[in-house]
């Protein structure tokens, strides 16, 4: 699916300036930004392509980079920059479970599907993982809001399964 650019020696660069991997987690902050407000409005929890962007944040940086980018976007919108679905900010009761599973799940997905090893059946299964853990604390949350796992799951999970 996606490849990580190689040394001569074909293992991943070690060294990278402070310089590229600040751009780099600023950079997909921007991205999951971006995707934040391409919206369809579907109930209490919108579908955006925010998860597209924490997916591909995984795939393609390191995971304390993959991490760093989605704490700084989910920092960014809770102290009150309009970077969340629509321009929103602050914390969003409904939403604050999938956002806080946004760091930890670009970083699972990079610790599994990123780098040289990292072929496309290891890289779905990290995309898998990573949206379980969204998902997973994205519907918890809103079963401890709601007092039913029934209701959040037919609100915060099955809207966005289109299998």
């Amino acid at each position: 699916m996606f490849s990580v650019p190689q040394s001569p020696a074909g293992t991943a660069s070690a060294a990278v300036p402070a310089t590229v991997v600040a751009g780099r987690v600023i950079g997909f902050a921007l991205v999951t930004t971006v995707a934040a407000q391409v919206v369809v409005p579907i109930g209490s929890v919108p579908v955006t392509l925010q998860t597209l962007a924490v997916a591909l944040t995984g795939l393609l940086l390191r995971p304390r980079e993959a991490a760093a980018a989605m704490v700084l976007y989910v920092g960014a919108g809770w102290l009150g920059a309009p970077v969340f679905a629509a321009g929103r900010a602050g914390f969003a009761m409904a939403t604050a479970g999938y956002l806080l599973g946004f760091p930890m799940a670009a970083a699972l997905i990079s610790r599994i599907g990123h780098g040289r090893h990292a072929g496309p059946g290891r890289q779905v299964g990290a995309l898998t993982l990573g949206m379980g853990v969204v998902f997973g604390l994205g519907v918890g949350w809103l079963a401890v809001l709601a007092g039913s796992l029934q209701e959040a799951v037919m609100v915060g999970l099955l809207p966005f399964v289109w299998i």
